[in-house]
């Protein structure tokens, strides 16, 4: 994830469970009558876990006069890693000062953000067999997933702590404020519950409003782009142990199955946004995805327009 220094950083991402693909085989032979049964043998293909590093960046007057962008936060898919950023500074600036160590307190929600990357990338980086289009939308709806993630992690601080997160992320504390809301006016209750239609339509809402304004700033158009020409790993992704292999499977959004992508975990439980949401917030998200991928790549194909959504 990459950011504007000349904005906060805040991200977010949280750990999946890892799962293993058993695989049991078994035959039975028939010889004079007589009948040879094999040994059922299972095996268990182990994926790599996922490792964390962390690094600090310097932060230098001239990087904020040129409005220098860094990240805050990267999951590397060829080596299953995260890499976490925290920022230090040799200026005399007490505004510079501030802005690294306000941003440094954000890593609860920079973790949360890639390891939700992490967890789905055997649904997001192994897209190759999709059409083109397919292939632009699943890199935007990546995008749009992991600051839904951030909400979720927030709202579970505020759970936890009583407080809202400490946060100068505009999506974040419109989404704070819409859910805080919404739950005193229907007397919900903590820990929230994602599943509820009011509640995901406001999580998808305010994730698709984060990721169009970092458009406009030019990221994750680029990263679009490849994905609609084909442009891969080297070698196919192998998944890490925090991929869910089923999900994987149900993932098909060539026929509109976008579930998968959006099942979170939360303080409430399980979750899946996009099933939760009404019909009328996921088709706006399509239609907002095809929009840019036109404008991205100077074609046109409205494949949206008019998908059965599940």
């Amino acid at each position: 994830m990459k950011i504007n220094i000349a904005y906060s950083l805040v991200f977010t991402f949280s750990l999946g469970l890892g799962v293993g693909l058993f695989i049991n085989k078994s035959s039975t032979e028939t010889n004079n009558n007589k009948t040879t049964n094999t040994k059922i043998s299972t095996s268990t293909i182990q994926y790599p876990d996922i490792t964390f590093k962390t690094d600090t960046v310097l932060i230098t007057d001239e990087m904020i006069k040129n409005k220098k962008t860094i990240a805050a936060g990267l999951f590397i898919p060829s080596s299953n890693s995260i890499k976490l950023f925290y920022l230090t500074t040799n200026s005399k600036k007490e505004n510079i000062q501030n802005y690294c160590n306000n941003n440094n307190t954000q890593m609860r929600l920079v973790l949360r953000h890639e390891l939700e990357h992490a967890r789905k990338a055997n649904m997001t980086k192994n897209t190759r067999f999709f059409p083109a289009e397919i292939r632009a939308a699943i890199a935007a709806q990546n995008e749009i997933m992991a600051p839904a993630s951030e909400i979720i992690e927030a709202m579970d601080y505020k759970y936890e702590t009583g407080f809202s997160f400490p946060t100068n992320k505009y999506f974040i504390q419109k989404a704070d404020q819409q859910i805080s809301s919404l739950i005193k006016k229907e007397h919900l209750t903590y820990p929230i519950d994602f599943n509820n239609q009011k509640i995901a339509d406001i999580t998808i809402e305010c994730a698709l409003e984060r990721f169009l304004s970092e458009t406009k700033r030019g990221l994750y158009k680029t990263t679009m782009l490849r994905a609609y020409n084909n442009e891969y790993l080297d070698k196919p992704f192998v998944p890490n142990s925090s991929c869910n292999s089923y999900h994987a499977i149900l993932f098909n959004p060539t026929i509109g199955m976008w579930d998968p992508l959006w099942t979170f975990d939360s303080k409430n439980g399980k979750a899946n946004v996009w099933r939760a949401a009404s019909s009328k917030q996921r088709q706006k998200v399509l239609n907002k995805i095809d929009s840019l991928t036109k404008e991205i790549t100077g074609q046109n194909h409205n494949i949206y327009t008019y998908q059965k959504i599940h």
